[in-house]
């Protein structure tokens, strides 16, 4: 079973691969910004690691949706297998 380190690996991997800029976070700092928002100001590289993080957890996730996808299968075919040898061994008519 492959975990989020292996998919936080793979993430890098994506962005190098495909040369993606980094995300660049703006901030409304003009006097006119609405009085709850609070201008932080973000390092390329904590911007660069939240989309790490993002991309890793999107890959994570559609890997877990695969696995179940693939686990519903087996159970699927295991229990229609159950029943054929189960009516199999019943006395009917199809002979």
């Amino acid at each position: 079973m492959k975990d989020r380190v292996y998919f936080a690996k793979q993430a890098v991997r994506l962005v190098r691969r495909w040369e993606m800029p980094e995300p660049i976070i703006m901030f409304d700092d003009s006097p006119t910004a609405e009085g709850g928002e609070i201008p932080l100001m973000f390092c390329d590289g904590l911007a660069r690691a939240f989309f790490l993080s993002d991309v890793s957890e999107m890959l994570y996730a559609a890997y877990r949706r695969g696995v179940r996808d693939e686990q519903k299968r087996r159970k699927r075919k295991a229990v229609r297998r159950w029943l054929t040898l189960r009516e199999g061994d019943a006395p009917s008519g199809r002979a």
